[in-house]
């Protein structure tokens, strides 16, 4: 987990002394954009409250605006503290610029939350409400290319999670992650 903390920390500062000057032309916020990146960071799930692991994330979508974007955003979260856990949200997002002419942007969206549980015992997963938001920055590195840094709050409540013959698992599972992450955005 410290490497994968290094790394993105490592990127994040490579892309802030290596492309400020690409980054000054106004951003490319046209039609369709898709991006991922990784991540690590953690927060609690069910009642847990020290667990960190993992991220990564996936964003899908159109521009209606130069300051207003539709996407699919889909969060997931490991934690590798050796549980059998693994979660994720996948919400309808807003992501919003409040400047035209900037990178900054905030975003925020409401969907479906998922855990599953594997290992040594049964296997189950558990379907709910989900939620996100966070805020990032796109540093343009080509006219529709962006390494985007961003910080993301998501988590969820999925109720009981049973196994495929009905029998409870796991319950009354929720969980709330924040996580930072870097990654790549085609505009």
């Amino acid at each position: 987990m410290r490497q994968l903390h290094r790394t993105a920390a490592g990127l994040f500062l490579l892309a802030l002394t290596a492309l400020p000057a690409l980054a000054q032309s106004a951003p490319h916020r046209q039609g369709f954009f898709i991006g991922f990146g990784l991540g690590g960071g953690g927060g609690q799930v069910s009642g847990n409250d020290n667990v960190n692991g993992g991220s990564g994330w996936l964003t899908l979508g159109g521009t209606l605006s130069p300051k207003v974007r539709l996407a699919g955003d889909f969060q997931g979260f490991s934690p590798n503290d050796n549980s059998d856990f693994e979660m994720g949200t996948s919400t309808v997002a807003v992501l919003f610029y409040p400047s035209a002419g900037g990178n900054f942007f905030l975003k925020g969206g409401v969907g479906a939350a998922e855990v599953s549980i594997s290992g040594p015992g049964p296997d189950g997963s558990g379907i709910g409400f989900g939620s996100m938001m966070g805020a990032g920055y796109d540093i343009m590195v080509g006219k529709k290319i962006s390494i985007t840094p961003q910080f993301t709050i998501f988590g969820g409540k999925t109720g009981d999670i049973e196994d495929s013959g009905g029998t409870p698992i796991a319950n009354d599972v929720d969980f709330g992650v924040a996580t930072f992450s870097i990654g790549v955005v085609f505009h």
